[in-house]
C-alpha cells in the first residue's frame, strides 16, 4: 500500500483519503476513509481545519502528486513528544521496548493546563471534593433509574458537568488530586467518578465544545451500569481471570445496552460510547469485536479513559500501578493498535511527566510524594517530603517546591513492585490529606 501525505490544497476528486490531521470528533465524517467524489466534502475538510492528509495512492482514481511542504498535524505530534517518552526508571518496561520521560508536550493554545490557575490548589481541591459527592449521588440516580425503568435524561447531569467544568478551568489540578486518591466505597460509582473526571479534563484539553462534554459525560457514568447485574468482586480482582469469568465479566456490556435501549432520551453518540467502550481498533475488544473507523470517536475517547483508571486503581485484572506506568501501559496499547493513538497521546501529554500522585525520589534522597504541578516548569513540581535522605520516617512531613530548589527528580517510585520496600508506613498512598 503507497501513502503519500499532501496538502489540503492538493487534494482531488479521485483520491483516496487513509487519514487526518485532525481528530475524529472534529472530522466532518463518520469515517476518515473514503474515496473523495464530491467537491463539497473538499470543502467540509478545509472547514474542519484540516491542512494535511494521509492519500491512498493504490485505491485513488486520479494521480497523487509528490508532497511540496507539508505542515505537520500539530495536535498529535505535540502530544506524542510527551507520548513517546512516556517512562522513567521507575516505570514499567514492555518486551518491545523501554521508554525514558524527557519532556512534557507544549500546550495546546488556549488550554486551561498551560495558564496559571485561577484558584489556589488547596482552596479548589473543597470544591471538587463537594462535585465529586454530586458525581456519584448522579451515579446512583441514574443506576436506580435503570433498575426501576424510569427515565434518564442528559439535562439530569449537565449541572454537575458544567461544575466539573468550572472547576477544571479554576484549577484543573483539583479533579485531578481527586482522580489519583486511594479509593474506599464502592467501585462502581468510584471508578464512574474517576472516567466521568478523565474525560472532561481529556476532552477539556482537547477543547471540545460544552455540548459534546456534556454529552460524554454521561456516557462515562452510565458506561458500567451493567456491572449491577453482576459479582461486584470481579470488579477488582487484581490477576487474570479464568475462561468462565471472562465471559461473565463481558456480559456487563449486553446488560447495559439493555438498559439504554430503553432510554429514548440518549443520543446515539452516548449510547455508541457505552457500548463500544471495549472494543479495541485492532478488532481484538468485545462484544461486537469491532475495528477502526466503526467504533465511535466519543467510545475511543471512553475506552483510553477506562483502561486508565482500571489500570491505576486495580479494577478488572489489574492489580493496580503507579499513574506512570499506567500511562506506559497505555502507549503500548496504542502502539499494538487496539487503543486510539490520538486520544492517547493527548492524554499522556495531559497528566503530564510527574502526574499528581506520583511517588518519587529525589536526587537528595528524600522520598516524597508530588501534589503540585508548576504550570511553569512541569519538571519541578512540589513535592510532598515523607522520608529523609536516609529512608526513615521524616518528623515532620515538609513541602518542597523544586522551583525554587536547586533539587531534582531522581526517579519515580513503583510501589506495586520493586520500590515497595521504601513505604513501609504507607505514606505514599495519596491522598487530598497532602495537599493541606
Amino acid at each position: 500500500m503507497a501513502l503519500k501525505r499532501i496538502n489540503i490544497q492538493d487534494l482531488k476528486l479521485g483520491m483516496f483519503v487513509s487519514e487526518l490531521d485532525i481528530s475524529w470528533v472534529k472530522s466532518p465524517f463518520f469515517r476518515h476513509k473514503r474515496l473523495i467524489v464530491k467537491q463539497e466534502d473538499i470543502e467540509l475538510l478545509k472547514k474542519a481545519g484540516v491542512e494535511s492528509l494521509v492519500i491512498d495512492v493504490d485505491k485513488s482514481k486520479v494521480a497523487v502528486p509528490d508532497p511540496k511542504s507539508v505542515p505537520k498535524p500539530a495536535s498529535l505530534n505535540e502530544a506524542v513528544t510527551n507520548a513517546d517518552s512516556v517512562d522513567a526508571e521507575g516505570a514499567a518496561e514492555t518486551n518491545e521496548d523501554k521508554t525514558v520521560i524527557q519532556k512534557p508536550a507544549p500546550e495546546k493554545k488556549g488550554s486551561p493546563f498551560m495558564k496559571a490557575p485561577k484558584v489556589p490548589l488547596k482552596e479548589e481541591f473543597k470544591v471538587a471534593k463537594r462535585i465529586q459527592s454530586e458525581v456519584l449521588n448522579a451515579v446512583d440516580q441514574i443506576q436506580s433509574a435503570f433498575e426501576t425503568g424510569r427515565s434518564v435524561s442528559q439535562e439530569q447531569v449537565n449541572p454537575v458537568v458544567e461544575k466539573t467544568l468550572e472547576s477544571i478551568d479554576n484549577n484543573s489540578q483539583a479533579i485531578m488530586a481527586l482522580l489519583h486518591e486511594g479509593r474506599d466505597g464502592g467501585k462502581i460509582a468510584t471508578h464512574s467518578f474517576g472516567v466521568f473526571a478523565l474525560v472532561l479534563l481529556l476532552s477539556s484539553h482537547l477543547e471540545y465544545s460544552v455540548e459534546d462534554q456534556q454529552a460524554l459525560g454521561l456516557a462515562a457514568l452510565t458506561h458500567d451500569a451493567g456491572w449491577t447485574k453482576l459479582p461486584t468482586h470481579l470488579m477488582g480482582k487484581g490477576k487474570p481471570y479464568t475462561a468462565s469469568e471472562k465471559k461473565l465479566v463481558a456480559q456487563h456490556i449486553p446488560i447495559v445496552k439493555g438498559m439504554v435501549k430503553q432510554q429514548a432520551e440518549l443520543s446515539e453518540g452516548v449510547i455508541s460510547a457505552i457500548e463500544q467502550h471495549h472494543e479495541y481498533l485492532d478488532g481484538s475488544g468485545y462484544p461486537m469485536q469491532l475495528k477502526e473507523e466503526s467504533i465511535h470517536p466519543w467510545a475511543r475517547l471512553l475506552a483510553t479513559c477506562n483502561e486508565y483508571d482500571e489500570l491505576v486503581h486495580g479494577l478488572g485484572e489489574s492489580p493496580g500501578m503507579t499513574p506512570q506506568n499506567a500511562l506506559s501501559a497505555l502507549f503500548q496499547l496504542s502502539k499494538k493498535g487496539k487503543l486510539d493513538r490520538y486520544f492517547t497521546t493527548n492524554l499522556i501529554s495531559l497528566l503530564g511527566v510527574y502526574p499528581l500522585g506520583s511517588a518519587v525520589e529525589l536526587d537528595n534522597g528524600q522520598i516524597g510524594v508530588v501534589i503540585e504541578i508548576s504550570h511553569q516548569s512541569p519538571l519541578k513540581p512540589i513535592v510532598k517530603v515523607f522520608y529523609d535522605k536516609a529512608k526513615t520516617k521524616a518528623a515532620n512531613p515538609s513541602k518542597v517546591s523544586l522551583l525554587d530548589k536547586d533539587i531534582k527528580i531522581k526517579r519515580v517510585l513503583d510501589l506495586y513492585g520493586k520500590d515497595s520496600h521504601l513505604d513501609p508506613e504507607k505514606l505514599l498512598v495519596f491522598s487530598g490529606d497532602m495537599l493541606q
